[in-house]
Formats: C-alpha cells, structure tokens, sequence
C-alpha cells in the first residue's frame, strides 16, 4: 500500500512540475542548476544516537534552492559552481541492542525506534560538466522521537555529507554519504 501511495505522489509531482530549459543567445543549453530541486530519497543508516549495533532504514523529501548563483571557483575542469539550502523532511525506523554488564554476565535488550527528523544545510554544488555534479553539504538536524520513555523529546544534532548528482534528461539522481548514513534518491529541477 505504501509503494502505491509513494509512486502516486511521484506521478503526480512529474505531471506538475514541467522544467524550464534557458538557452543563451548563441543557442547552446545554459549552465545547469538546481536552482528549484525536489527529491524523494531512501536512507539506510548505521549510526544513531551512538548506540552499537544499530541499523535502520528510512525515507524522506528534500527541496534545495539555489541562493547564490554565480560561481566562485575558477578552476580549469568546474563548469560551474553555486550554494544553496536545503531543508529535508524524513522518517526513520532504527533497531538496535542495548547492552548491560554485571559481573560475569552480559545481557542484551533488542531495542528500536522511530524519529522524524528535519533538517536545514547550506549545500555547494560544484558541477564538472552539464550532467554530474559533486557536493558538500553541512547543516542542522533536529530528530522528534515521539515523546516516548527513552527520548522524551527531540534533539538537534550536525548533518555532514557529500553527495553526487547525476542528470539524466530532467530526472536528476543522487547519492549521499554521510552522518546519517547512505541515501539514494531521484528529483526533478525546475
């Protein structure tokens, strides 16, 4: 039921967001932009709340939009570069298992949770040619646990992450590693 909702709400947000493509004077396709990017993206973490033997999986939205366009390095091989924020929005489902040591004996409580978690980077994509493009991305998280024994609130924390995008007509790819963990995702620039 969950994959249906999710390439519903896919299909539609294809049928509505049309990309606009800029062509300079001389006719050649402009310097590519994630001026306006959406994505949809599956996490699968092994780091959380710094407890061993944790993995987890999850899945969320981003929405990046370009604050500074020009590009600041003027490097032989860099199409272009330009910064930009990003705030995300996503679910994630960890287990993991507590250890307790008493002399002699060591016992183990499996453990899960379950976390919304917001976030808010500055990103910098730096763009080799038209089609791919690497970047760093660091920013602040907050993590909402639900209210529950354990966590009877949220926290914030530091995202840290480097990532590629690949651009595949107006289908944009992404792949990230980083604090949280390893993200796969698809988006569309407009």
């Amino acid at each position: 039921m969950e994959r249906r909702a999710v390439r519903s709400v896919l299909a539609v947000a294809l049928l509505y967001v049309t990309p606009v493509w800029a062509e300079d004077p001389v006719g050649s396709p402009a310097a590519p932009s994630a001026n306006a990017f959406v994505s949809v993206h599956g996490t699968l973490t092994t780091v959380f709340a710094n407890v061993d033997s944790a993995t987890g999986i999850g899945a969320g939205v981003a929405f990046q939009k370009t604050v500074v366009p020009e590009s600041l390095l003027k490097i032989r091989g860099i199409h272009k570069d330009d910064i930009g924020i990003e705030v995300e929005f996503e679910r994630l489902s960890v287990s993991y298992t507590i250890y307790a040591y008493y002399p002699g004996v060591t016992y183990r409580f499996p453990a899960s949770a379950s976390a919304l978690l917001f976030g808010l980077s500055g990103v910098w994509n730096i763009w080799l040619n038209e089609r791919i493009a690497f970047y760093p991305k660091l920013g602040l998280i907050y993590a909402d646990f639900g209210g529950d024994i354990e966590n009877p609130g949220g926290q914030f924390g530091v995202d840290a992450a480097a990532g590629c995008v690949l651009k595949v007509g107006p289908i944009q790819l992404k792949g990230e590693a980083g604090y949280l963990g390893f993200r796969l995702g698809a988006g569309v620039a407009f």
